[in-house]
Protein backbone atom coordinates (compact mmCIF):
# COMPACT_ATOMS: atom_id res chain seq x y z
CA UNK A 1 0.00 0.00 0.00
CA UNK A 2 2.74 2.49 0.97
CA UNK A 3 4.82 1.65 -2.09
CA UNK A 4 1.80 2.18 -4.36
CA UNK A 5 1.05 5.52 -2.67
CA UNK A 6 4.69 6.50 -3.18
CA UNK A 7 4.79 5.71 -6.91
CA UNK A 8 1.45 7.50 -7.45
CA UNK A 9 3.31 10.72 -6.59
CA UNK A 10 5.92 10.25 -9.35
CA UNK A 11 5.48 11.61 -12.88
CA UNK A 12 6.90 8.84 -15.02
CA UNK A 13 8.76 9.64 -18.18
CA UNK A 14 7.65 8.06 -21.44
CA UNK A 15 10.71 5.78 -21.26
CA UNK A 16 9.87 4.45 -17.77
CA UNK A 17 9.45 0.85 -18.87
CA UNK A 18 12.38 0.98 -21.28
CA UNK A 19 15.75 -0.49 -20.44
CA UNK A 20 17.33 1.69 -17.71
CA UNK A 21 19.69 4.18 -19.28
CA UNK A 22 21.53 7.12 -17.70
CA UNK A 23 20.17 9.60 -20.24
CA UNK A 24 16.55 8.66 -19.63
CA UNK A 25 14.28 11.43 -18.42
CA UNK A 26 13.86 12.50 -14.82
CA UNK A 27 10.94 11.03 -12.88
CA UNK A 28 9.56 14.14 -11.18
CA UNK A 29 8.26 14.01 -7.62
CA UNK A 30 4.76 15.50 -7.45
CA UNK A 31 4.21 15.30 -3.71
CA UNK A 32 5.35 17.46 -0.81
CA UNK A 33 8.84 18.91 -0.82
CA UNK A 34 11.28 20.08 1.81
CA UNK A 35 12.36 23.71 2.03
CA UNK A 36 15.46 22.68 0.06
CA UNK A 37 13.30 21.26 -2.77
CA UNK A 38 13.70 17.52 -2.15
CA UNK A 39 10.62 15.30 -2.38
CA UNK A 40 9.24 14.03 0.92
CA UNK A 41 6.68 11.41 1.90
CA UNK A 42 5.38 10.38 5.28
CA UNK A 43 5.61 6.66 6.06
CA UNK A 44 2.55 4.75 7.18
CA UNK A 45 1.70 4.20 10.83
CA UNK A 46 2.91 3.62 13.48
CA UNK A 47 5.75 6.13 13.37
CA UNK A 48 4.78 8.41 10.43
CA UNK A 49 8.46 9.03 9.67
CA UNK A 50 9.17 11.59 6.94
CA UNK A 51 11.36 10.10 4.21
CA UNK A 52 13.15 11.66 1.25
CA UNK A 53 11.55 10.48 -2.00
CA UNK A 54 14.80 10.10 -3.95
CA UNK A 55 16.34 7.87 -1.26
CA UNK A 56 13.23 5.71 -1.14
CA UNK A 57 13.12 5.41 -4.95
CA UNK A 58 16.75 4.30 -5.00
CA UNK A 59 16.15 1.65 -2.34
CA UNK A 60 12.94 0.36 -3.96
CA UNK A 61 14.39 0.06 -7.45
CA UNK A 62 18.13 -0.44 -7.05
CA UNK A 63 19.65 -1.38 -3.73
CA UNK A 64 20.01 -0.48 -0.07
CA UNK A 65 21.94 2.74 0.54
CA UNK A 66 25.08 1.93 2.53
CA UNK A 67 25.12 3.43 6.01
CA UNK A 68 26.51 6.95 6.12
CA UNK A 69 26.26 7.64 2.39
CA UNK A 70 24.23 10.40 0.78
CA UNK A 71 22.45 10.30 -2.56
CA UNK A 72 23.77 12.51 -5.34
CA UNK A 73 21.38 13.58 -8.09
CA UNK A 74 23.53 13.14 -11.19
CA UNK A 75 20.90 15.09 -13.14
CA UNK A 76 21.07 18.02 -10.65
CA UNK A 77 17.26 17.87 -10.28
CA UNK A 78 16.26 17.65 -6.61
CA UNK A 79 12.74 16.47 -7.51
CA UNK A 80 14.06 13.55 -9.60
CA UNK A 81 13.23 10.02 -8.38
CA UNK A 82 14.74 8.16 -11.34
CA UNK A 83 17.00 5.66 -9.55
CA UNK A 84 19.43 5.63 -12.49
CA UNK A 85 20.01 9.36 -11.94
CA UNK A 86 20.98 8.74 -8.30
CA UNK A 87 24.29 7.60 -6.85
CA UNK A 88 25.31 6.86 -3.24
CA UNK A 89 28.35 8.99 -2.32
CA UNK A 90 30.03 10.37 0.77
CA UNK A 91 28.98 13.76 2.10
CA UNK A 92 32.33 15.20 1.01
CA UNK A 93 31.90 13.92 -2.54
CA UNK A 94 28.30 15.15 -2.70
CA UNK A 95 29.38 18.64 -1.57
CA UNK A 96 32.32 18.65 -4.00
CA UNK A 97 30.03 17.76 -6.91
CA UNK A 98 27.42 20.31 -5.86
CA UNK A 99 29.90 23.18 -5.82
CA UNK A 100 32.11 22.18 -8.74
CA UNK A 101 29.61 20.77 -11.22
CA UNK A 102 27.71 22.16 -14.13
CA UNK A 103 24.50 24.08 -13.67
CA UNK A 104 21.19 22.26 -14.03
CA UNK A 105 20.58 23.87 -17.44
CA UNK A 106 24.01 22.76 -18.69
CA UNK A 107 23.36 19.22 -17.48
CA UNK A 108 19.89 19.22 -19.08
CA UNK A 109 21.28 20.41 -22.42
CA UNK A 110 24.01 17.76 -22.33
CA UNK A 111 21.48 15.04 -21.45
CA UNK A 112 19.21 16.15 -24.30
CA UNK A 113 22.10 16.04 -26.79
CA UNK A 114 23.13 12.61 -25.54
CA UNK A 115 19.54 11.32 -25.55
CA UNK A 116 19.06 12.58 -29.12
CA UNK A 117 22.28 10.86 -30.22
CA UNK A 118 21.26 7.64 -28.43
CA UNK A 119 17.79 7.63 -30.05
CA UNK A 120 19.34 8.32 -33.46
CA UNK A 121 21.80 5.43 -33.05
CA UNK A 122 18.98 3.08 -32.03
CA UNK A 123 16.83 4.25 -34.97
CA UNK A 124 19.76 3.79 -37.39
CA UNK A 125 20.22 0.21 -36.18
CA UNK A 126 16.63 -0.71 -37.07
Amino acid sequence: MFEERFWDKVAWSSDHWAEPHPVSACWEWLGARSDAGYGQIRADKPDWTVMYAHRLAYELERDEIPHGLHIDHLCKNRRCCNPWHLEPVTLAENNKRAHAGATRSEVTKAKMRTAWTYRKLVADDR
